[in-house]
């Protein structure tokens, strides 16, 4: 599906902060879901602190118990989700398990920008339990999420128009601006870049488990060796900010 004219080959980084080509976002799966904030009777959900990604992480309910109790959370096959490339698929609502909003500190080990044929133009962030994210650390991936739009992406319609009117739309544009300015001197692409030294970070966001992805799996997100042990996320982040 078509993103525009422009090539992300010429782009730099605050370009991926709010041009419409590559800020909007152009999923299908779960789009409500994955750029708003965890609401309950229309207000934005407490935060839960947590003292370390390790306690957040044994707070969430195991991948395997969340694919039981919801059968609309298994990962597509590559045919299925080649086909539902045009509209809103996938449950619209968040889980009761979903509705929560988090705050953790961690290192950013790996990030990269999601955009080409079926990508949202969200930032994939992998956080680590550790400073040094080697042997023993524990992660958890972080989606830094794309603009809120008025309508999903359609094949008539490939262009989606970014909603500045949605309650989430500052939230979002912020976390964006703030993750791309922890990496002023190098450009955000399709591929992962690891900073030589994780990057400590105070980190604010809703749940998502993203039943799409196995966790581990190729196409999961994360680098050999940083691949999140869950499909659990912090999606979407609605603060970002070094520690």
């Amino acid at each position: 599906m078509a993103k525009g004219p422009k090539s992300l080959v010429v782009l730099n980084n605050e370009a991926l902060i709010s041009d419409p080509d590559y800020s909007a976002f152009y999923g299908h799966w779960r789009r409500p879901v994955k750029t708003s904030l965890a609401r309950s009777g229309g207000r934005t959900v407490p935060v839960q602190d947590y003292a370390d990604l390790g306690a957040l992480l044994a707070s969430l309910l195991p991948d395997q118990q969340m694919r039981q109790k919801y059968k609309d959370l298994h990962a597509r096959s590559v045919s299925t989700r080649g086909k539902q490339q045009s509209g809103d698929f996938g449950p619209q609502d968040r889980k009761p398990e979903e509705l929560r909003n988090v705050a953790v500190t961690a290192w950013i080990c790996a990030v990269k920008y999601e955009w080409g044929k079926t990508g949202d133009n969200d930032f994939h962030v992998i956080l680590s339990s550790d400073a040094t994210a080697g042997a023993g650390a524990e992660f958890i991936t972080l989606e830094v999420s794309a603009l809120p739009v008025v309508k999903a992406a359609t094949k008539t319609n490939p262009r989606p128009t970014i909603n500045a009117r949605s309650p989430d739309y500052p939230t979002l544009l912020r976390a964006r601006m703030q993750l791309v300015g922890l990496f002023l001197n190098h450009r955000l692409t399709e591929t992962f870049y690891q900073p030589q030294q994780p990057i400590k970070v105070s980190v604010t966001g809703s749940l998502h488990f993203d039943g799409d992805h196995i966790a581990g799996a190729k196409d999961s997100p994360g680098p050999v060796g940083m691949k999140p042990a869950t499909v659990w996320e912090i999606h979407p982040v609605s603060n970002l900010v070094a520690a």
